[in-house]
């Protein structure tokens, strides 16, 4: 119960009455009560597992029961609930919007959830791993109304450096394949080692760019300088014409004061 936060398992359902604990893997199979094989599910829910279309397979609970895990250890409740909040205002609103013409793909992130300026710190992992931002203000946004309508909003602007009393959060692009994992019982790590990929790719343009940028400032006498091959290697370094006695070659005078040393 604690792990689906006394709610169904499910995201799509979330409901919090006629919660029932049930075998994954039918009891009848297992003969075991394992916390890897149980899952909460509420009535309805619990109807519709089975293996024909349009139930619940057996696959897709276990996926939900990862996804949960994945979700309790890192975000917090009010993060939780801000993601079933816009899943469920994108459910309420796709048949309004879905494949319409002159309606852009990416429709659902004109949806927005509303959270008090001051809880702004408990959003910071959502907000760190790239799956929701603030809207600026100024922007419309999408606001469903009871019971299949919907409504737009702008928000207000606020000079910088003032906390504001409500901070709207929107998904972003990858907020999007995130809630699409998550509601459609695909692996969300997918998801998250994508977006830890794409902080490397990020660096490694970021370090590509500043030494293009420290060639560029450098003068053209220190890049020829840095071009010349050095001379740590013994193979290297010049060599006495009588003996091939290895010289140094730190400045001129001391090449000049090496002496061969054959007799």
């Amino acid at each position: 119960m604690i792990e689906a936060g006394h709610r169904c398992a499910i995201p799509t359902c979330r409901a919090v009455a006629s919660l029932q604990i049930e075998h994954i893997e039918d009891w009848a199979k297992v003969r075991r009560h394992d916390f890897e094989n149980m899952i909460v599910l509420c009535a309805n829910c619990h109807g519709r597992k089975g293996n024909r279309n349009g139930q619940i397979d057996r696959k897709a609970l276990r996926q939900y029961k990862a996804n949960l895990a994945v979700i309790n250890s890192r975000y917090s409740d009010l993060e939780r609930r801000v993601l079933e909040h816009l899943a469920e205002q994108r459910a309420q609103l796709r048949p309004a919007f879905e494949n319409k013409p002159g309606v852009a793909a990416d429709w659902a992130r004109g949806l927005s959830v509303a959270v008090p300026g001051a809880m702004r710190l408990l959003m910071g992992y959502l907000i760190r791993d790239c799956y929701v931002e603030l809207v600026p203000g100024g922007r419309p946004l999408l606001v469903p109304e009871a019971p299949d309508g919907w409504d737009s909003i702008v928000t207000e602007n606020v000079p910088t450096g003032v906390l504001p009393s409500i901070d709207y959060y929107r998904l972003t692009h990858l907020g999007l394949e995130f809630l699409d994992a998550w509601i459609g019982a695909q692996p969300i790590e997918d998801v998250q080692m994508k977006h830890s990929r794409g902080d490397q790719v990020d660096v490694e343009i970021a370090r590509h760019r500043e030494a293009r940028v420290t060639r560029e400032s450098e003068s053209p006498r220190r890049r020829r300088l840095n071009r010349r091959p050095t001379t740590s290697c013994p193979a290297r370094r010049p060599a006495c014409p009588r003996c091939s006695m290895t010289a140094r070659r730190a400045t001129a005078r001391t090449l000049r004061s090496t002496r061969c040393r054959v007799r």
